[in-house]
């Protein structure tokens, strides 16, 4: 059965059903939680409740997206730019993930690396098809190993100071 499970930020895991019950999850059944990952630090803000989590770990870089979009009304079997992603993120070729909506609804996003210099950008997230048009869709679950070259670029997570007006006394 296929469900979607939304993580909140409280660490509260629930469950939603497909359309009509359906796909409801039954006393007694058996959910593997392996897969969830998240992170718990600050974020860059990418767009909507979307943040962009960034982690340098044994000579690589790892990018994480966290959040939801805002309703949206897409096209069916279209293709949406939906935000691009820095350079210290580009990932190395173009990836697929399946994404969840609401009432069981699914959708196809894809991270490619961009051919030219856009607003900064050096890489993209793309909304590629989905169950529904119309959807809010979690953004959850997309985490990939950035292009060799991002490395090159400093983490911009790390590069956070505070600052004197910052600091609380």
């Amino acid at each position: 059965r296929l469900v979607a499970l939304t993580v909140l930020p409280t660490g509260e895991i629930h469950t939603e059903a497909g359309p009509g019950g359906r796909d409801e999850v039954m006393v007694g059944s058996s959910i593997d939680l392996s897969a969830i990952r998240f992170s718990v630090g600050k974020g860059i803000s990418l767009i909507d409740d979307v943040c962009l989590h960034i982690c340098d770990v044994a000579g690589t870089r790892i990018a994480g997206l966290q959040g939801a979009l805002a309703e949206r009304c897409f096209e069916i079997h279209g293709r949406k730019l939906v935000a691009l992603l820095p350079e210290s993120c580009r990932p190395p070729s173009k990836i697929h993930f399946v994404v969840s909506g609401t009432c069981g609804g699914f959708h196809l996003m894809t991270v490619r690396p961009t051919t030219t210099y856009t607003a900064g950008g050096n890489g993209d997230l793309v909304w590629q098809d989905g169950k529904w048009n119309r959807d809010i869709i979690s953004m959850n679950g997309i985490m990939f190993e950035v292009a060799p070259c991002s490395m090159l670029v400093p983490n911009p997570l790390e590069e956070r100071s505070t600052t004197e007006a910052q600091a609380i006394a």
